[in-house]
C-alpha cells in the first residue's frame, strides 16, 4: 500500500475537551469497575508542547446504580480531604 494511502486510513485521535483539560479517550491507562482511566493534559500545556501528562477517570454513570453512585461521591469527598505527597490530587 502506498504511503499516502496508509496516512489516509489513520484516524485522528479522539480528544474530549473537559473544562481546560484535553482527554485522549483512546489512550487508556487502565480499566476499573466503574470505567476507565485515560491520558489527559491541561490545554495550556498541550499548546506549549509540554510533556506534563495527567490521568482522567471516565465513569460510565449510565450503568451505575444509585447506591454505587453514592459510594463514588463519598469516595471523591473523602479523597479531597487527603493532602499528602503520597496521594494523587483530584481536580
Amino acid at each position: 500500500m502506498p504511503e499516502n494511502q496508509a496516512k489516509k486510513k489513520r484516524k485522528a485521535p479522539s480528544i474530549r475537551k473537559v473544562t481546560d483539560y484535553l482527554v485522549y479517550v483512546e489512550e487508556v491507562l487502565g480499566i476499573g469497575q466503574y470505567g476507565k482511566v485515560c491520558k489527559a493534559q491541561k490545554q495550556e500545556d498541550a499548546k506549549a508542547k509540554l510533556d506534563k501528562i495527567l490521568a482522567c477517570k471516565i465513569i460510565d454513570i449510565v450503568s451505575i446504580s444509585q447506591e454505587d453512585m453514592e459510594c463514588i461521591e463519598k469516595e471523591v469527598r473523602l479523597h479531597n480531604l487527603i493532602q499528602s505527597i503520597h496521594s494523587v490530587r483530584l481536580y
